[in-house]
């Protein structure tokens, strides 16, 4: 009887993949970062990534960057600004989310509240440009 080769190729792609998504570095916002972004996995919801740069785009592509190694699928910007605040709210009951934004966190929250207009909604996350 002949036994089968040892798995060692997918331990070792997995853990290359983990080590890649440990890699990511940890969204700081920075005094020239002026943008701000909230991206959100589009399958579940539930993962939220962020991320501030000296752009839009900029901060667009760390936001997403971080919310695919979180979620593991596709995610989508939901929220972004100049010079203030993302925020992000979800219902948990009907599995919808909406992003929202302005000057500071209340009015951000308030934006994103609004827009996903459900009585059972609540915020997820909220961050700020510098």
């Amino acid at each position: 009887m002949r036994k089968s080769a040892p798995k060692r190729p997918a331990i070792a792609l997995v853990a290359a993949v983990g080590c890649a998504i440990a890699a990511l570095p940890t969204p700081m916002a920075r005094a020239d970062d002026d943008f701000v972004a909230l991206a959100v996995s589009v399958e579940s919801g539930r993962a939220v990534g962020w991320g501030t740069g000296a752009s839009q785009e900029q901060a667009n592509r760390v936001a997403l960057a971080h919310c695919t190694a979180e979620a593991g699928d596709v995610c989508e910007v939901v929220a972004g600004t100049r010079n203030g605040c993302a925020s992000v709210a979800f219902d948990r009951l009907s599995g919808r989310f909406q992003g929202g934004s302005g000057p500071d966190i209340t009015a951000s929250t308030a934006d994103a509240l609004a827009k996903l207009g459900s009585p059972n909604g609540h915020v997820k996350a909220t961050h700020c440009s510098s």
